[in-house]
């Protein structure tokens, strides 16, 4: 074998040394590319790992709450479902039996609501009346007394009780008038004082004339002028039957029955 100089042999060395280290830069890229590969690789896997995750977060939150808004359909349903034949007849019946307003009083409720105002109560028109004016309904005896605070002995009725007026004897058919002006408020038969009238004075005075005979000469509404006759003494009240015949008046002023025997006057 022939021996290389020395210099020839350095130069040997050398170029082998520059060829190991060619070959190991080339490695050292081709491991540092691969691993940046395989890492990108792992980035996105888990990437779309964790979108995947998110998305089915998102449709398990949506079918939860359409499972909600089922469940609450089916629940109206059933209640819906539930109600009996019997309430809902007897609703169906309710709104058929509803009142249907004809076109007046449609009308009417239309104004009253577009006015905004209710019609107002007639007030009643004071009179003065000054009860020492009163003339006598008839004339004739006190046979009984004006008694409220004293109960007074009913020959009728067999027991004691109080007298809400007074009785004036008279005979049967005698004329009966009125002591003052007024209006005929009330005209009817009494189950117990019989045929009946009741005069509005005004200013809360009204008079009651009863036992009288059927035959009543005035009418309800009726305005009577003071002196008129309204009637006659007869025998109607059952509870005054054992009496003579008579006329039972009573005086009532606001309400409160008041002796009439203190404004009659006192001659015939």
């Amino acid at each position: 074998m022939v021996k290389l100089p020395i210099k020839f042999e350095n130069i040997k060395k050398k170029i082998s040394y520059i060829k190991l280290s060619k070959n190991k830069s080339f490695y050292i890229v081709l491991i540092a590319c691969l691993t940046a590969i395989i890492v990108t690789a792992y980035l996105s896997y888990m990437g779309q790992k964790a979108d995947l995750a998110e998305h089915n977060m998102a449709v398990e939150n949506i079918n939860k709450s359409q499972g909600k808004v089922q469940e609450n359909v089916n629940e109206e349903t059933q209640q819906l479902q539930e109600i009996k034949p019997e309430e809902q007849t007897s609703k169906k019946e309710a709104e058929a039996e509803e009142p249907v307003l004809n076109d007046q009083v449609s009308e009417k409720l239309s104004q009253l609501q577009n006015t905004g105002r209710q019609p107002k109560p007639k007030k009643e028109i004071l009179v003065s009346v000054n009860l020492n004016t009163m003339i006598k309904p008839v004339f004739g005896e006190i046979i009984k007394p004006f008694s409220v605070d004293r109960p007074v002995y009913s020959e009728t009725l067999k027991h004691w009780e109080t007298h809400k007026g007074i009785d004036i004897k008279a005979e049967y058919g005698t004329p009966v008038k009125a002591v003052l002006s007024g209006t005929v408020e009330e005209v009817v038969e009494d189950p117990r004082l019989g045929w009946k009238v009741v005069l509005n004075h005004g200013n809360k005075v009204k008079t009651l004339y009863a036992n009288l005979a059927k035959e009543i000469l005035i009418k309800e509404g009726e305005y009577v002028k003071k002196g008129t006759v309204i009637g006659a003494v007869g025998q109607s009240a059952l509870v005054e039957v054992a009496d003579p015949p008579h006329l039972h008046f009573e005086l009532i002023k606001a309400g409160k029955h008041i002796d009439p025997a203190h404004y009659l006057p006192q001659s015939e």
